[in-house]
């Protein structure tokens, strides 16, 4: 059944809540006008007194244009309209006493400061828009090596397959050359997504650690991979709040450049040390060195040391970044030290946590210096 006035009715109910919006979504200018308004009567009717109102209307404007940001149509028209409204105003308080150039300096103040706005909100917006790109490279790198685990796994059992199908044949020989790089490809990819990662409110997961505990474990790891002497220095025992795998990560990437670094039967020291206070782990090694050149490049992503025959190490150059990263998300540092001669020292410094002495572990025994050899 057709009820026109129904329809009327409701039209009537859906035009009252678009006024009311329109109403919050123009509050800004109707405040100006209020304040234009105020700064036309004082001009007019208190002359002595014109100058701060013609600053308060031209600068409440200025600023409102910054919130606001109008087109460049909209933007003309309320600065013309202000321009021949102001100098009206001041036309009328007192035309014995007034020029031309007195009030022709009052749009100009106004549209030098619109500039200087405008120039800030473009700023603004290209920082915003740098930020934005950096946010989408991240979430790129983050979603490509999720991606990229799948065919690599796939990938590396078959070649685990065809290596024990036939064991020595050139086929096998291949499969190995290819499932090498499909490892260094997975170590690669998720390397960038703990770069990419890194600055996620998420990244870390914290506990309470100790700090003797997590070089010694590393040494554990590694010391029966690689034929070095071997070096284990633990201070006392000292609590940090870390997330034990991170820290894992970055102790294995520092010592695996350390064995790249070195030949058969050559030094590397572990250290964990407390030196003035602060919580470090070190991994120093008496191989090939960086030289001057490098020191400062080390840490960029994909840079990579020559080894000693000149070419580059082999590695991803990612490494170093990676633990870099992990160390800044803890609120400490990783930096390459000046170390005495014939040694180069990487350090990976942390925030000293002080636990409450019922927490802490009292009854262990300082950890003394321990080595070995292999």
């Amino acid at each position: 059944m057709h009820v026109p006035g129904r329809r009327r009715a409701l039209r009537g109910d859906d035009d009252a809540p678009r006024a009311a919006r329109r109403a919050r979504d123009w509050w800004p200018e109707a405040a100006w006008a209020v304040v234009a308004a105020a700064s036309v009567v004082v001009i007019v009717a208190a002359p002595r007194h014109a100058a701060v109102a013609v600053n308060v209307m031209w600068v409440t404007l200025a600023a409102l244009y910054a919130y606001r940001r109008w087109p460049l149509r909209w933007t003309t028209i309320v600065l013309a309209g202000a321009a021949v409204v102001t100098s009206i105003a001041t036309i009328v308080a007192d035309l014995s006493e007034t020029t031309p150039g007195e009030f022709a300096d009052v749009p100009l103040v106004c549209v030098l400061l619109v500039v200087l706005v405008s120039h800030a909100r473009q700023r603004v917006d290209v920082l915003g828009r740098l930020a934005r790109a950096a946010e989408r490279e991240r979430e790129f790198i983050r979603d490509a090596s999720h991606q990229l685990r799948t065919p690599i796994t796939i990938a590396s059992g078959h070649a685990e397959l065809i290596i024990h199908a036939d064991p020595g044949s050139q086929a096998a020989r291949d499969a190995g050359v290819v499932l090498a790089e499909l490892k260094r490809l997975q170590r690669m990819s998720d390397r960038l997504l703990v770069l990419a990662s890194a600055d996620h409110p998420g990244f870390l997961m914290l506990a309470p650690a100790r700090l003797d505990e997590l070089i010694e474990s590393a040494a554990e790891r590694w010391s029966v991979v690689a034929e070095r002497t071997w070096t284990v220095e633990a201070a006392e025992p000292v609590d940090v709040l870390v997330d034990r795998s991170r820290i894992d990560e970055a102790l294995d990437a520092l010592i695996e450049n350390a064995i790249k670094a070195t030949s058969p039967g050559e030094p590397i020291a572990l250290r964990a040390t407390t030196g003035g206070g602060t919580p470090v782990l070190s991994v120093a090694d008496g191989g090939v060195g960086v030289s001057g050149e490098y020191r400062d490049r080390v840490f960029e992503r994909f840079a990579r040391v020559p080894s000693k025959g000149g070419g580059p190490r082999g590695g991803t150059g990612l490494g170093l970044p990676m633990v870099r990263a992990i160390a800044e998300a803890h609120g400490g540092t990783a930096e390459l030290v000046q170390d005495e001669p014939g040694w180069t020292t990487f350090e990976l410094r942390l925030p000293r946590l002080d636990l409450p002495a019922q927490h802490a572990d009292g009854g262990r025994a300082a950890s003394g210096s321990t080595s070995a050899s292999s």
